[in-house]
């Protein structure tokens, strides 16, 4: 099996285009609790597909497109919104995928594989199966999504 390289790209969308984003899917999207560590739920969340909503995919496909992977099928979409500094994600991994995270709103830092990145408005990175999580940061009072992608490999 071959790895996948991990690959940051900063400011893949720009910032205005993210904040709205941001703001229509806050809005728009019924959020659902996330899922449930020993300590509670971690974070709001939804399960989605490419055809449920337009201003999603059509995002989507744009940082696709400037990622040069055209040609690449979504296999599911996972939108993740941490309201704040205490929603997090616990360390995991999703063997055998490839996986486009492109986050909309406050910074926060998302491990992957043992290294950091501070992924921010428009950011997003590709990755394969490596343990990666979001921990917690209480001095962040801002919310955040994460729109999820996992790809063919």
């Amino acid at each position: 099996m071959t790895r996948i390289q991990t690959k940051y790209y900063s400011n893949i969308l720009n910032g205005e285009t993210s904040s709205v984003v941001y703001e229509y899917l806050r809005n728009n999207i019924e959020w659902e609790d996330g899922i449930r560590s020993r300590l509670g739920f971690t974070r709001k969340a939804k399960p989605m597909q490419i055809g449920m909503d337009y201003t999603l995919d059509s995002i989507i496909m744009q940082v696709i497109n400037k990622m040069e992977m055209n040609s690449v099928g979504v296999h599911g979409i996972y939108l993740n919104y941490y309201r704040d500094g205490n929603d997090w994600t616990p360390n995991h991994s999703h063997p055998g995928m490839k996986q486009v995270v492109i986050s909309l709103g406050a910074t926060r830092t998302l491990t992957v594989g043992g290294k950091s990145y501070s992924m921010s408005n428009g950011d997003a990175i590709i990755f394969g199966s490596g343990i990666h999580g979001i921990p917690k940061d209480l001095s962040c009072a801002d919310g955040r999504i994460s729109i999820a992608l996992f790809l063919e490999k």
